[in-house]
């Protein structure tokens, strides 16, 4: 988008960073509805994978991730940054194959550093050069064997084949059709975000006419807050799930409600709010009358 544009990535990125944050919580809120829904539960505390232990493990694999930005704030082109960071990962996990091999410490510190300034000359060379410090380190440590446990740790390419074939379709050994309807399904409740960003172009951090400084930021806070509410109404709407079952009625209000969100006038955004306030306060209530039910017939 940058190339086709003519603007700085640090601009499109900046643009992008609330509606991609409201993206992503789209979708986690829609697997958690759908979770709900079904009645599912997450896994014991003690059976999950330590973050901490995970991050202080592997930290090395954030790398490339770093190279890959810096690149791209640098002003070269996509293809290249991305280029070099799948490069770069290559070369981590062969790089631990082939240190893991060396039985002196001496001479792993020694491969590190000269490993490091192979890459840090490439990559201000060309992509030919980064591919070939690249295959450099792929031919001792495949002829060795040495590349192959660590490359499967990492899920590196000589799992490549198998992840082609990390598609979800055979994984979950269903259609593609079925995958495709579910991953709309879940993506639903994020489809009101780019309407949202064309009513209020404050999501995508654009200067408004009028609006400037200390006034500017308290305006993208409220538009992001409101946002934030038309996604939880669209998500509830489109499971029909809110800690409990949404009748039709239900889902019909939240869609007019999340309606209402969208327009970036003071009149629509008040309407929708009393609207979601209200739907929020009606189901409090029957869940209580509920409760009381239940606790009677006992």
């Amino acid at each position: 988008m940058a190339e086709t544009v003519d603007v700085p990535y640090a601009e499109i990125a900046r643009a992008a960073i609330i509606p991609a944050l409201l993206y992503f919580f789209a979708s986690f809120w829609s697997v958690h509805l759908e979770a709900g829904k079904r009645g599912l539960e997450g896994l014991p505390k003690d059976q999950l994978p330590s973050f901490t232990a995970e991050v202080t493990a592997n930290w090395y694999l954030i790398l490339p991730l770093v190279a890959l930005v810096y690149l791209l704030f640098a002003g070269f082109t996509a293809l290249f940054a991305g280029a070099v960071g799948l490069a770069l990962t290559i070369v981590l996990i062969l790089g631990l194959a082939i240190a893991g091999s060396l039985s002196m410490t001496a001479l792993r510190v020694l491969f590190w550093i000269a490993l490091g300034l192979a890459c840090a000359i490439s990559i201000w060379l060309s992509v030919a050069a980064v591919a070939l410090v690249t295959l450099a380190l792929m031919i001792p440590a495949w002829l060795s064997g040495c590349g192959r446990e660590e490359s499967r740790r990492h899920g590196g390419p000589d799992t490549a084949g198998g992840a082609g074939r990390l598609c979800a379709a055979p994984m979950a050994k269903e259609s593609g059709l079925k995958i495709g309807i579910q991953a709309v399904r879940i993506a639903l409740s994020a489809f009101i975000v780019p309407y949202l960003t064309v009513a209020d172009p404050v999501l995508l951090l654009q200067p408004v006419p009028g609006l400037d400084g200390f006034a500017y930021w308290p305006d993208v806070g409220y538009v992001a807050a409101k946002a934030t509410l038309a996604v939880v109404l669209w998500g509830i709407a489109a499971f029909g799930y809110a800690n409990g079952r949404v009748t039709w009625a239900e889902r019909a209000w939240v869609t007019v409600a999340a309606g209402f969100l969208i327009f970036p006038t003071a009149t629509s955004d008040a309407v929708g709010l009393v609207l979601a306030a209200g739907f929020f306060a009606w189901r409090v209530l029957a869940a209580r009358r509920a409760g009381h039910g239940g606790r009677a017939a006992s």
